[in-house]
């Protein structure tokens, strides 16, 4: 903690745990860093607004489903919450990959974005398999740190855990490079909109 010592306060901080960096039977990689050149609000308001992952970025992460699944929206004061679910899905061949759903022809999805403002955001994905009810869950977590630099300036990182095994190659990783680059270019978009235009 680098300010007041009096001002330091552990209760404000994540729970590692619960995001499966200090779980020993998960795995845990670090994937990348990504500089955008927008105001740091537009980040979180991106990836809140979940259903725009069957428009931006087509089949890397659902099958067009989520767009149209119901939700609900949390918050207690400290962070906000979107709950999106889906049930019996099928997964298409990236998100096989992605989600290590090899062999699966069905499953359940519950899809949780989490702002930890101001510096926080996680996506968790749970998988269930109605098919399979014995086969343990597969949760994979996107733990993204997000620093702004200048107003119209941050970087984003991304460290991915599971709790099924995965090795997290190469291919895995630009995937997802891929995906968030995606929305780097609507984000500096609508930020040279709001400059132009304003608020």
């Amino acid at each position: 903690w680098p300010g007041t010592p009096e001002r330091a306060d552990p209760a404000t901080l994540p729970d590692c745990y619960a995001f499966g960096l200090d779980r020993p039977d998960w795995t845990a990689k670090p994937y990348l860093m990504l500089k955008i050149e927008s105001n740091y609000s537009l980040l979180f308001e991106n990836l809140l607004d979940t259903l725009h992952i069957s428009f931006v970025h087509g089949t890397a992460l659902d099958g067009g489903r989520m767009a149209s699944s119901t939700f609900h929206l949390e918050s207690n004061g400290k962070n906000v919450r979107l709950i999106r679910e889906l049930t019996g899905d099928t997964p298409t061949p990236i998100n096989t990959k992605q989600y290590g759903l090899h062999g699966v022809t069905t499953f359940n999805r519950k899809l949780e974005s989490i702002a930890y403002l101001p510096n926080l955001h996680i996506i968790r994905n749970t998988f269930t398999f109605p098919d399979r009810p014995e086969h343990p869950p597969h949760v994979r977590v996107n733990v993204m740190p997000i620093t702004p630099s200048r107003e119209n300036e941050l970087y984003q990182f991304l460290t991915m855990t599971t709790s099924y095994p995965e090795t997290h190659p190469a291919e895995l990783i630009e995937g997802m490079r891929s995906v968030l680059d995606e929305d780097r270019v609507v984000l500096e978009a609508i930020q040279d909109l709001y400059d132009e235009n304003g608020p």
